[in-house]
């Protein structure tokens, strides 16, 4: 089943539903829903890779360990000639995909905006304890009374994305895989394109 389309993002930009894709922005945007959406309508795996990351507790594995695990299954997808979906801002996994990765979607939205998504989710985290990374789950303490708060990671991190993504776009081995969606405006038309154009 082969769907190709022409972004108006990137008009250099060629793709089918037999492709790898990689999810990038800043935490509390939306990069897991959005995947999840993608892979069960269009029956891509999805390589979750906060939980290949994070062990019970919120212990996180040694990076050789991530990337080895992370590589391995795509080693196994690959053999079974299955595409994949991805999402997270892990810099040890992107120069390793790049040979296999055919999309990266990155949104890019307002820092008040992804503030905003990242505090209802992390009061419905809470509330409902739900878990998330795996086997874990999120407390007050940690979100709320300690450096390791979701909130401080992502006003720390904003700022660095929006650069070291807008760098990777001008890199010629990434830069007619990018499609740079600025608004939930943009995302959705962009979903709309491709309902439109591919049916299972």
């Amino acid at each position: 089943m082969n769907f190709f389309c022409v972004y108006k993002g990137n008009p250099d930009l060629k793709w089918s539903f037999n492709m790898n894709i990689y999810i990038v922005g800043t935490s509390g945007v939306g990069k897991t829903t959005l995947a999840n959406q993608l892979s069960q309508k269009y029956g891509l795996e999805h390589v979750e890779l906060d939980a290949e990351l994070f062990l019970e507790g919120w212990k996180a594995r040694k990076k050789s360990v991530f990337r080895k695990r992370v590589m391995k299954k795509v080693f196994t997808l690959q053999k079974e000639r299955k595409s994949w979906i991805m999402c997270g801002n892990y810099r040890v996994i992107i120069p390793r995909l790049s040979r296999d990765l055919d999309l990266i979607i990155w949104l890019d939205y307002s820092f008040y905006l992804i503030f905003w998504r990242l505090l209802k989710r992390t009061f419905r985290r809470l509330l409902s304890q739900e878990k998330c990374c795996g086997d874990n789950q999120e407390s007050w303490r940690q979100q709320f009374y300690s450096r390791k708060s979701i909130f401080l990671w992502m006003f720390k991190t904003f700022l660095k994305n929006k650069i070291r993504y807008s760098r990777l776009m001008q890199k010629e081995t990434y830069k007619h895989k990018v499609v740079r969606l600025r608004s939930p405006k943009e995302l959705r038309y962009f979903v709309k394109k491709i309902n439109e154009r591919f049916s299972i």
